[in-house]
């Protein structure tokens, strides 16, 4: 019975199948062309078999190929160390002697042997080149080149030492400067420091000059509002002298008594108190005036004027017909006090043109040529009187408000 044994080729692992045969352990010419056995002792490709192998029959199956240069330079050493024999061949005892053997196909015999070919022919331009380059460098004068070179080399040594001389004064320099640099950044920090604590002095200074010009500010308005309210005159305030019709008013109440319109006395006398009142304290505003010959005394609608050397006291209200000729005598009185005023605010103030004044002629008790005396027959033109009173007491209160 014939056994075929399957062995791996030892570089391409491509199944190759033998068979022991003893008729055919004398013939070398009996193994297969496509299957090469080479002994590992003398490495060699392409020989017979020695006498203690034995003949095969073997069958290939081939598929590998060789690409590149490089894999023939450890192709040997990769077969030597990639033999595996199958468990099955190791325990066969008459393939013993097989174990240390190497086995290639025929292909890749070719492919090796192919390779070396192509890598002597390499080796071999390699070596020729070197040949030429070898005689081109024969041709040189070494001895001058090697003084040209040293020679160049003492130069370049000089030209390190200035150099390295030149980067010490440059690092010494740069020490210094580094040291400058920190005492002037030292005295940088200082100087802002400085400049921070002046600035903050400044804007402190000007907010305390600010604040104290808004505290003048605010002291010369409420100083020039002081001397405005002690300068101005109350008068302006306190009396309102107009007319309403035929009467003069002063705050609304009407002086004069017509048949048509008839005006009770209380309010009457009542403003005869306030012309009273009004004249007597446009007196007291100017510091340097004095009535020459009556004292005014006003007291609401009982007011009355008094002669300073007789001492005598007239009415300035209107009760009852036994105290008209008292009445009448006392408003010939104020008409001589109001000529008076009027006379001295000519003088003694600035422009005192503010208004009309009216002429009056205080001995015969008129203004206007109107009587100032009362009676019953002559009420129109008492009354007309009452006005023009009050346009004269209204130019003595705007010049002296101004």
């Amino acid at each position: 019975m014939n056994v075929k044994h399957k062995y791996p080729c030892t570089h391409c692992k491509s199944e190759v199948y033998f068979q022991p045969s003893s008729t055919m352990a004398s013939n070398s010419a009996a193994l297969d062309d496509g299957f090469v056995f080479i002994t590992s002792n003398d490495g060699g490709g392409g020989q017979t078999p020695t006498n203690n192998t034995t003949s095969l029959n073997i069958e290939c199956n081939h598929s590998g190929k060789i690409e590149r240069i490089e894999d023939i330079e450890y192709l040997t050493e990769d077969i030597l160390s990639s033999i595996t024999i199958g468990e099955d061949l190791k325990k066969n005892t008459k393939l013993s002697t097989l174990i240390n053997d190497l086995y290639l196909c025929n292909t890749c015999m070719t492919d090796l042997f192919g390779g070396l070919s192509e890598e002597i022919e390499q080796l071999e331009l390699e070596c020729k080149l070197y040949d030429e380059k070898l005689k081109k460098s024969k041709k040189f004068d070494t001895n001058g080149m090697y003084k040209k070179y040293m020679k160049e080399m003492d130069e370049l040594r000089n030209e390190e030492l200035v150099l390295r001389e030149q980067v010490n004064v440059i690092q010494n320099d740069r020490h210094r400067i580094g040291r400058n640099i920190t005492s002037l950044q030292t005295e940088y920090n200082t100087q802002q420091e400085s400049e921070k604590n002046y600035w903050k002095i400044y804007f402190q200074f000007i907010h305390n000059n600010q604040f104290l010009a808004e505290e003048n500010r605010r002291k010369s308005q409420l100083i020039d509002k002081e001397d405005k309210i002690r300068r101005k005159s109350p008068l302006a305030g306190m009396f309102h002298l107009w007319y309403e019709g035929s009467y003069g008013t002063i705050n609304g109440l009407r002086m004069g008594r017509l048949r048509h319109d008839p005006v009770s006395w209380e309010e009457i006398n009542a403003a005869w108190g306030l012309a009273v009142l009004l004249l007597d304290l446009t007196a007291q505003q100017l510091n340097n005036f004095k009535f020459t010959k009556y004292k005014l005394v006003p007291k609401a609608s009982c007011s009355s004027i008094k002669e300073l050397e007789s001492g005598d006291k007239y009415d300035l209200f209107f009760s009852s017909t036994r105290n008209i000729q008292s009445f009448n005598e006392g408003m010939k009185c104020f008409l001589f006090c109001l000529e008076e005023l009027c006379q001295h605010i000519g003088i003694v103030v600035p422009g005192s043109s503010i208004g009309t004044r009216l002429i009056v002629k205080a001995d015969e008790g008129k203004i206007q040529d109107l009587s100032m005396l009362y009676s019953v027959e002559r009420e129109y033109e008492w009354t007309k009187a009452l006005k023009y009173l009050i346009i004269n007491l209204k130019f003595v209160q705007k010049n002296v408000i101004k």
